[in-house]
């Protein structure tokens, strides 16, 4: 699901499998399993082409305004 902004009621009832993706982040996601939600950077690569993904942290010990700065300090080591 793509959304404008985070909202923490959101994040705890997503279902296992079930992700955000936001709109101002591309890339950033926070994808749930049946026991945690993870913050993930979902990307390109540039040598390959093929998607590639980096685990951020974890919801909610990494908030989500950590968790845009893990995805910029990310982005631009990319």
């Amino acid at each position: 699901m793509i959304v404008t902004a985070f909202d923490s009621r959101l994040a705890k009832q997503m279902q296992p499998g079930a992700f955000l993706a936001f709109r101002e982040h591309p890339g950033l996601r926070l994808v749930a399993t049946q026991t945690k939600r993870t913050w993930t950077y979902r990307y390109a690569s540039p040598a390959t082409g093929q998607q590639k993904q980096m685990r951020l942290g974890q919801w909610p010990a990494l908030g989500f305004g950590l968790a845009v700065e893990a995805w910029e300090k990310a982005r631009g080591q990319r």
